[in-house]
């Protein structure tokens, strides 16, 4: 549904098996983002999964992804954030995970895609933001054919952003 409603994710593509809640290493969640090519990642475990980098941007080289959390066994995938960015990703489906910013560093969003193209977020959660929880813009630049659906916010300073920051552009 919405501007994302062509999005494919990582259909067609290898079905990747997070199999521990460590954060780095075989079986985990950041081994399973950092495959190239059309990839879906699904959860043998449930639980939450700490990010342990100060900051994690995935890139265009982790293009066409989807993160399949309904796939977790009961009790679902919390991932626990600090700076956790999706920059300039097309194709990525995300659906059933629940983002939860952990406060390091300071000021930090639960997620950002910045110049992210072709994007859905389906049943996922998004709390603790230190500004927003769920960025889908940045100063450098916009993302665009975003679908958020069934999905909510909570307990951050601003809520979400949607749209240019132009600011860095000269306007006021």
């Amino acid at each position: 549904v919405g501007a994302g409603a062509n999005v494919t994710g990582g259909r067609g593509g290898q079905v990747i098996h997070v199999t521990n809640l460590n954060w780095g290493g075989a079986g985990s969640l950041k081994a399973a983002l950092q495959t190239t090519g059309a990839r879906t990642i699904v959860f043998d475990v449930s639980g939450e999964i700490v990010v342990t980098d100060t900051y994690f941007e995935l890139g265009s080289e982790y293009d066409n992804l989807t993160i399949a959390g309904q796939s977790a066994p009961e009790g679902g995938i919390t991932i626990r954030t600090g700076y956790f960015s999706f920059t300039n990703v097309d194709n990525v489906i995300i659906r059933y995970v629940r983002f939860r910013n952990k406060g390091n560093p300071v000021g930090t969003d639960a997620i950002w895609c910045q110049q992210a193209t072709d994007v859905i977020f389906d049943h996922c959660s998004f709390s603790h933001g230190q500004d927003e929880v769920l960025d889908l813009s940045y100063s450098q630049g916009t993302s665009g054919n975003v679908t958020v659906q069934n999905c909510l916010f909570a307990d951050s300073k601003t809520g979400s952003i949607l749209g240019t920051d132009t600011r860095g552009e000269g306007t006021p």
